[in-house]
C-alpha cells in the first residue's frame, strides 16, 4: 500500500507555495520561479481579450501554479513601451493576448532595447484574439486554450526576424510585407474588424471582381546564394545599433542616408516580374489562422518565401485565394504561382497604378521602397509540444 508522507508547514503563506510549486513541476513548466508577463489587448479582434484571459488562460495558469503579472494595454504603442523596459531577470515569456499587431509592438520594444542580444530571446506566447492570428497558427496555438497549455509547457523554438529598411526607419518584423492584392484585404478592410477573420473573405472578393494588377519594381537574393566575404560599405546610422545587416549594406546605395534611391547593385540579385496580381513576402507559414501562404517556409529556416503571381485572370486569383485557405498548400502547386525562397528582398512598389498599401505585420508603412534582411534566429517563440520545426 502506497502510504504518502505527511507534510507539516509553518503557515499558510508557506503552505500556498509549496503547492504552486508542485504544481509547477507537475506541469512540466520550464520558466522557474520567473513570471510570465500577460499583455491583453482590449481592442483586438472581436475585442474579447480580457474575457479569454479570465475564462480560458488563467485557470490553466492557476491549476500550474504559474506565477504572472497582467498588464492590459491602454493604447496603440503601449505593448511597446512594455516590451521595452521589463525586467528580463523575472520575466520568463511574454503571452500576448490579442492579434499579430500586438506581438508586432512587442518585438518593436525587444529589438530595439540596447541589450537587444539578449531580450530578443525572451520567449513570446501568441494567443489567438485578433482578427489575424499569423504567428499563432505558425506556431501551432490555433485556441486559446492550446496557448495557455503550451506557455506552461514552455517548449520554445527559434523564430527568424526581418529587418524592414526605409532610410531612416528600421522595422523588425515577424509575419509578412506585402503590397496590392493581400496589403488591400488587411488595410482595406480595417472597418470590418467586427467580423473576425470574415473580413478578409469579403476583400478577398472585392479584389477579385476589381481585377486589378500591381506594378513594382522586385529583386531576391536567394536564400543559397553565397554572400562574399567583403568588407561591407559603410554601415549607416539607423543600422548601427541592433543586428547586423550584411547584405543591405555590400548591395546597397544609400544617398544621404535618407533613401534607396535605386535597387540593389552586385550579381547574385534575381528580379521577378513588374506586373503583380499577388505578392507577399512570408516569413513564417501563415499568414491567418487558416491561411498557410507559404507553406515551404517554417519558423527558423534562415530565409523567408516570396509567394507571387503576375497578370492572371479573375478566375485564376479565386483559384489562388480559395486553394490557400482551409489549411491547403495547393495554390503553391499551381503552374501560375511563384514561389521564392531569400534571405533578402528589395522592392519598389512606387509604380502601382491602382490604390493601395505597403504593409509590414499588418501594419500601414509609408508608401516608398522598402529592403527586406532575415536575421536567422534571432527570436524565441512557444510552440505546441508536437509542432515541427
Amino acid at each position: 500500500m502506497l502510504v504518502m508522507p505527511q507534510l507539516t508547514f509553518r503557515d499558510a503563506k508557506e503552505a500556498k507555495q509549496a503547492v504552486e510549486a508542485i504544481r509547477r513541476v507537475a506541469s512540466g513548466t520550464r520558466l522557474g520561479s520567473r513570471e510570465v508577463l500577460v499583455l491583453v489587448n482590449p481592442h483586438a479582434g472581436k475585442r474579447r481579450g480580457m474575457r479569454l484571459w479570465q475564462k480560458k488562460v488563467l485557470p490553466v495558469f492557476r491549476r500550474s501554479g504559474i506565477a504572472h503579472r497582467v498588464v492590459e494595454t491602454k493604447a496603440k504603442g503601449h505593448a511597446k513601451e512594455v516590451a521595452s523596459t521589463l525586467n528580463l531577470d523575472e520575466i520568463g515569456l511574454v503571452m500576448t493576448i490579442g492579434g499579430d499587431g500586438t506581438v508586432f509592438e512587442v518585438l518593436q520594444g525587444l529589438c530595439e532595447r540596447s541589450d537587444w542580444e539578449k531580450s530578443c530571446k525572451m520567449a513570446l506566447c501568441p494567443v489567438p484574439a485578433g482578427s489575424g492570428n499569423a504567428l499563432s497558427a505558425s506556431a501551432g496555438l490555433f485556441d486559446p486554450t492550446t496557448a495557455a497549455i503550451a506557455a506552461c509547457k514552455g517548449v520554445v523554438q527559434p523564430l527568424d526576424i526581418c529587418s524592414v529598411i526605409q532610410p531612416p526607419r528600421r522595422f523588425f518584423s515577424f509575419l509578412s510585407t506585402t503590397f496590392g492584392l493581400i496589403a488591400n484585404l488587411d488595410i482595406g478592410t480595417e472597418h470590418l474588424r467586427w467580423m473576425g477573420d470574415a473580413r478578409f473573405t469579403v476583400g478577398a472578393l472585392k479584389e477579385i471582381l476589381g481585377n486589378k494588377v500591381y506594378a513594382g519594381k522586385a529583386s531576391i537574393w536567394p536564400a543559397d546564394a553565397e554572400l562574399k566575404a567583403e568588407h561591407p560599405n559603410v554601415v549607416p546610422s539607423y543600422l548601427r545599433h541592433g543586428p547586423p545587416c550584411p547584405i543591405f549594406c555590400s548591395a546597397m546605395d544609400v544617398e544621404g542616408e535618407t533613401t534607396l534611391n535605386q535597387g540593389p547593385s552586385g550579381g547574385g540579385w534575381k528580379k521577378l516580374e513588374d506586373d503583380f496580381s499577388l505578392f507577399i513576402l512570408c516569413n513564417i507559414p501563415y499568414i491567418s489562422l487558416d491561411v498557410k501562404m507559404a507553406p515551404l517556409t517554417s519558423l527558423g529556416n534562415s530565409s523567408f518565401s516570396v509567394v507571387h503571381c503576375g497578370n492572371v485572370s479573375k478566375s485564376k486569383r479565386l483559384q489562388v485565394l480559395s486553394s490557400s485557405g482551409g489549411h491547403s498548400e495547393r495554390h503553391i502547386a499551381l503552374p501560375f504561382v511563384g514561389n521564392e525562397n531569400a534571405r533578402a528582398m528589395y522592392l519598389d512598389p512606387t509604380t502601382a497604378e491602382h490604390p493601395t498599401w505597403l504593409v509590414v505585420d499588418g501594419e500601414k508603412v509609408p508608401f516608398e521602397p522598402v529592403f527586406v534582411e532575415s536575421h536567422p534566429e534571432l527570436a524565441r517563440v512557444v510552440v505546441f509540444p508536437h509542432t515541427t520545426k
